[in-house]
Order: C-alpha cells, then sequence, then structure tokens
C-alpha cells in the first residue's frame, strides 16, 4: 500500500513539471540571464576535456547547446514533456540519451561518464547526500561532479551534503541583477 502511494505522489509530481513545461512556466531558463552559470559548467566540461556527460535533471535542455568537445549527452528528467523539448532542440552535434525518471529513484547502470552535472536540479531531490553517492557510482575513474544552485533556502543543506562527498576543485559565482548562482567542479574524497 506504501509503494502505491509513492507511485501515486510521483505520478502527481510528473503531472505537474509537464503542465510546467507545456505551459512554458520554464522557457525562461533559456534566456540570457541563465547564460552565466550555464557557461561556467560548459566550461568545466571544456577544460576537463570531458567525452560524456549525464545532465541529472536536464529540463528542457538548457545546458547542452553549450557543450563542445563532447561525443555523447544523456539527461535525465521526471517530465517527458521537457525531454519531447530538448529532443527537439538537440540536433545532431552528439550522440545523446533521454531518460523519463525521478533522478532521486533512478540512477543508470549501464554506462560510465566522465561528467555528472546537476544544473540547478539537486535542491529538488528528498535525499542530497544519498542521491550525490549513487551519482558517483556513474563516473569514469577521473570522473567529476558539477554542480550550479541558485541561492535559495535549501541551498545551504544541500552544500553541506556535498562537502561531505567532495572536494571542491572550483567554486565560481555568478550574480545577474539580484541573482545569484554558485558553481562547483568536485572530485570525490575517495580519489
Amino acid at each position: 500500500m506504501f509503494d502505491s502511494f509513492k507511485q501515486l505522489i510521483s505520478k502527481s509530481k510528473q503531472q505537474r513539471w509537464n503542465r510546467e513545461y507545456r505551459n512554458g512556466k520554464w522557457e525562461y531558463l533559456h534566456s540570457l540571464c541563465e547564460l552565466g552559470h550555464n557557461s561556467i559548467l560548459a566550461g568545466y566540461a571544456g577544460f576537463l576535456g570531458v567525452e560524456s556527460v549525464l545532465d541529472v535533471g536536464c529540463g528542457s535542455g538548457n545546458l547542452p547547446r553549450l557543450l563542445s568537445g563532447i561525443n555523447f549527452y544523456v539527461g535525465i528528467d521526471i517530465s517527458p514533456v521537457a525531454l519531447s523539448q530538448l529532443s527537439e532542440r538537440m540536433g545532431d552535434a552528439f550522440k545523446y540519451q533521454l531518460i523519463e525518471a525521478n533522478f532521486d529513484n533512478f540512477t543508470p547502470t549501464e554506462f560510465k561518464v566522465d561528467l555528472v552535472i546537476f544544473n540547478e536540479s539537486l535542491y529538488y531531490s528528498k535525499n542530497p547526500y544519498k542521491t550525490l553517492q549513487s551519482y558517483t557510482k556513474t563516473l569514469t575513474p577521473d570522473g567529476r561532479i558539477a554542480i550550479s544552485m541558485f541561492e535559495n533556502s535549501r541551498a545551504p543543506e544541500v552544500w553541506d551534503a556535498v562537502d561531505k562527498l567532495f572536494e571542491t576543485m572550483d567554486k565560481t559565482t555568478v550574480t545577474i541583477d539580484d541573482k545569484t548562482w554558485v558553481c562547483r567542479l568536485l572530485s570525490p574524497h575517495s580519489r
């Protein structure tokens, strides 16, 4: 019975996200004010020379258009509407796979990637520490994690979870008008 309730809650969340993407609520993510933090994440990928990226909570795809030099992109999102919008934007610059899933309950096991990105998504996790542990398992031996988070009330709790698991290789703050994002490039402590 508890599993049925959890499935109902998950379906309700998915329906809300689908409605919001259909109604254009998230279109602002493709605007100029979002370019700064997305460029930092793409810059991390370029600096590291990564060939594969896993974009967790990818939405309708504000990051892939900035990535260059990669061979394989995987996007995970709970909303099939967002994934459909992303698919329309992708083009053929690199191979890609889009996966409909709640990222808290799903971790891909069939491949490894050089960089896992949480771009404005990690603060939606019910348990950021557990989620980060799970996605660390998808990294290649030299793989890294990159996170961008808008400064909000949940961000300090999420950064605490990050600090327990990772060494910060770089931290960049982007401020546009009265909005601030923190971007970090991370290496797992166990390395």
